[in-house]
């Protein structure tokens, strides 16, 4: 057998992401994805629902492979749906969700 790659679809990378220009960033940003900063001439891509940020050409190649934010495992075809993983796991720490 072998193993099936689930990528997201054009449509679903430009919905639930933005393209944006290394000189619009007010911060250094580091792409987890390649480990380099992202600079002023470079393009980049930010994850709409968890805002993580990669060099377009590292995510992009990452989305022909998977679905998942690289940095926190997000689907991105789930989109800016639900809570987000950061306050699904802030409440699971707190104990505020139910335990099986």
């Amino acid at each position: 057998m072998s193993p099936v790659i689930v990528r997201p679809s054009a449509q679903i990378i430009q919905q639930n992401t933005q393209v944006v220009q290394g000189s619009s960033l007010t911060e250094t940003t580091i792409c987890s994805i390649c480990q380099d900063s992202i600079s002023t001439t470079d393009t980049a891509r930010i994850l709409s629902r968890c805002r993580h940020l990669y060099h377009l050409n590292c995510i992009d190649r990452w989305f022909e492979r998977s679905v998942v934010c690289p940095t926190c495992r997000h689907d991105i075809r789930q989109g800016s749906q639900g809570p987000s993983p950061a306050s699904t796991q802030t409440n699971t720490e707190s104990g505020t969700t139910g335990s099986l």
